[in-house]
């Protein structure tokens, strides 16, 4: 079963969303007035065991008088890349890199200095995997570009970039546009 998520850009939008939790319907069983804050998500920052708030827990009641369902589900900072160590800012300038013309191993070194290279091969090929599920969320938005390019990797890239121009960082935009992971 998918865990439900919710991607928000910033601790004051979850402030704001924390105001009105009580007014939030659960994503699990649709009750309304069931929802608490419970606990925090931390995760390794990129360097060391530094740990970091990724975002935050919110929990169905069924104690008392409540009708929930006795569930959680995450609202998350859009910058952090799920389950990686990897800030999605870093991935973006990875794969922007990679646009650029540079080869794997640079475009990863250029960004990730702190990361072994093989954890750079490792998500290049996650995002790879899922190029069927990226190109058709992006062509909701916006239909391909044209391209002269050949590899359909870079085309997804390329896409991504244009869909997302106006944002700083294209990976974070699409978790907040989409509500889905941008990797998994």
């Amino acid at each position: 079963m998918r865990r439900a998520l919710h991607f928000i850009s910033s601790a004051v939008e979850f402030d704001e969303y924390r105001l009105h939790l009580k007014s939030v319907t659960c994503p699990h069983c649709r009750a309304v007035g069931h929802l608490n804050r419970h606990g925090y998500l931390r995760g390794y920052a990129e360097r060391g065991s530094e740990q970091v708030v990724r975002g935050w827990r919110i929990f169905c009641s069924d104690r008392g008088r409540h009708r929930g369902c006795d569930r959680t589900h995450s609202v998350l900072l859009a910058e952090f890349l799920r389950r990686r160590s990897v800030r999605a800012a870093q991935f973006w300038k990875f794969l922007a890199g990679l646009l650029s013309g540079l080869n794997m191993r640079a475009a990863w070194e250029s960004v990730a200095s702190a990361a072994c290279p093989q954890y750079g091969d490792r998500l290049w090929k996650v995002f790879v995997g899922l190029q069927s599920r990226l190109r058709s969320l992006l062509c909701r938005v916006q239909p391909p570009p044209s391209s002269s390019g050949k590899n359909p990797i870079l085309q997804t890239i390329d896409h991504l970039r244009r869909v997302f121009a106006a944002a700083d960082c294209p990976v974070s935009a699409f978790q907040i546009h989409f509500q889905r992971r941008f990797i998994g």
